[in-house]
C-alpha cells in the first residue's frame, strides 16, 4: 500500500514514533525518525504535530518543495481504509 514511499516522523502527539514507523513499514513504506537528516534524504511525507511542522518550516529544516508535510490525523485518514481492510 505504501510501497516505494518514504516517511519521516517528527514530534507527534497521539502515537509514539516506533508504533508509527512499524505501521508504515508493515504497509510497505520506509520510515525515518531522525528529522535532522531530512535535509539530504528524499522524503515523500513528513508526519508531525501541527506545532512541529510549523517549527520545521520556520527553521528551514526541510525543503518544502521536496516533501509533503501532513499531520498525524491526515496520515491516519490516508491509510484508514487499508487498516480496516487488514483487520477483516
Amino acid at each position: 500500500y505504501l510501497q516505494g514511499l518514504t516517511f519521516a516522523i517528527g514530534a507527534i502527539k497521539n502515537y509514539d514514533r516506533k508504533t508509527m514507523c512499524k505501521l508504515i513499514e508493515d504497509l510497505g513504506g520506509i520510515c525515518y525518525t531522525d528529522t535532522l537528516s531530512l535535509t539530504w534524504k528524499k522524503i515523500d511525507f513528513i508526519v508531525g504535530s501541527e506545532e512541529n511542522l510549523t517549527k520545521m518550516k520556520r527553521h528551514d529544516l526541510i525543503n518544502p518543495n521536496l516533501s509533503i508535510m501532513i499531520t498525524e490525523d491526515m496520515f491516519i485518514a490516508m491509510i484508514k481504509d487499508k487498516i480496516i481492510e487488514n483487520k477483516c
